[in-house]
Formats: C-alpha cells, structure tokens, sequence
C-alpha cells in the first residue's frame, strides 16, 4: 500500500515537470525587445520577433508618444518612463511621435 502511495506521489509531483519542459522546446522564447526615445528620435532594434514583448522607453525629459502610420494604434510615454506596446504579428510598422511629427521610425516584426 505505501508503494503504491510513493508511487502515484511520485508520477504526480515528477511526471509534470516532465511534459511541460517537453512543450518548452517546441516554442519559441520569447525576448524583451525596446524601442527607445532619447535626444528626440527613435531609436529601433534591428530585429523583433512576433513573440517578443516590446516596450517604448522614454529617455527624454518630456512627453513624447508612439502612433502607427494609419492611426492603428498609438500610445503616450511621459519623460523617464517605459510603456508595454501589444504583441505584433510579423510586419513592418511605421510610426511617428504625433506630439513631435520629425520623429519617424519603422520596426519590422519577423
């Protein structure tokens, strides 16, 4: 009775671990990926997968923000800080900052 006991115990603590390390390998991992805004420009990395977490970091002292080209999406990001953009399908994406409009970039998601 205690081996059967150890043993359901032992499949349901370590049989678990085991399944959800083999699925781990078949996807792809996903990254912190940043645009950045200092000295009043964009600033893009050069590649960006569609399961990375893109964020927009402010390294300005004033406000600046993020708008698609057709007006999709945009978000604002105050001085000093970092805003979280939407998961993006593979693309390219141009954008400007709408309060300051000489400020144009293009990120392309692979």
């Amino acid at each position: 009775m205690r081996f059967r006991l150890a043993l359901v115990l032992s499949f349901a603590l370590f049989g678990c671990g085991g399944s959800s390390s083999s699925s781990t390998t078949t996807r792809q991992s996903s990254q912190v990926a940043q645009i950045t805004i200092e000295n009043m420009e964009f600033s893009v990395p050069e590649s960006v997968s569609h399961v990375d977490h893109i964020e927009l970091v402010n390294n300005d002292s004033v406000d600046h923000n993020l708008m698609f080209m057709d007006e999709s999406f945009g978000v604002d990001v105050a001085a000093g800080k970092t805003v979280a953009l939407p998961q993006l399908k593979p693309g390219k994406y141009s954008f400007h900052c709408h309060i300051h409009p000489t400020m144009l970039a293009t990120l392309t998601v692979s």
